[in-house]
């Protein structure tokens, strides 16, 4: 009786921990949130080591690559203005040189602080929303923790695309697929590599428009 007691209140805490990010985060309160984040990672560590497997490390990491390459695609086509993708199809081999050539600047050792960045947050955004935030809200909501998770990591970004409802869309739409993706699978290596593949091309894309 006491373990379920004690569960109980693992489960409330984690929650309140869980509010505590996301206002911490809307509050500009970067560190208080970073330590809050840590903590409930740390709290829910047996959770997190129950949900995840990493069998098949090499099918996890090719399917994630070419799923990646899908998201950044649809990411594209929901948040690129529609004259871009016009002047494309008008001009297909001029612009397609240019965009080549505006993707070889990503490509040398002068990135590797960018890609290191990039995978940091693609890894510690997983683990710590699909992985241990998701997994909690599930004991308590079921599945609707998937589209809650979502709306809470939207939220966390809102101050990014606030100005841009298609961004705002798109990063709603990747949270909720990554979110079934991961509860379908529970491959950690498949959602880190789409997440990373995804903030790569997105990022050097608004990189190569010095955006």
């Amino acid at each position: 009786m006491y373990l379920i007691g004690f569960y109980d209140w693992l489960l409330m805490g984690s929650i309140v921990v869980i509010g505590l990010i996301v206002l911490t985060h809307a509050l500009g309160w970067q560190r208080i949130g970073l330590i809050c984040q840590c903590a409930i990672i740390l709290i829910n560590g047996t959770l997190m080591m129950q949900r995840f497997g990493l069998d098949g490390v090499m099918i996890q990491l090719f399917l994630g690559l070419g799923l990646g390459l899908v998201s950044f695609f649809v990411s594209l086509v929901m948040t690129v203005s529609s004259c871009v993708w016009v002047s494309f199809f008008r001009n297909f081999f001029g612009l397609l040189f240019e965009w080549r050539c505006q993707f070889c600047r990503l490509i040398g050792p002068h990135m590797i602080i960018f890609y290191g960045q990039q995978l940091v947050t693609a890894i510690w955004e997983e683990l710590l929303w699909r992985v241990v935030i998701q997994g909690v809200l599930i004991q308590w909501f079921g599945q609707c923790a998937i589209v809650i998770t979502a709306c809470l990591f939207w939220a966390m970004h809102w101050h990014l695309f606030s100005k841009n409802i298609w961004r705002m869309a798109d990063l709603l739409l990747f949270s909720i697929v990554m979110g079934i993706v991961f509860e379908w699978t529970h491959w950690v290596i498949l959602v880190f590599m789409i997440h990373f593949v995804r903030n790569v091309g997105i990022v050097g894309y608004r990189l190569s428009l010095n955006e």
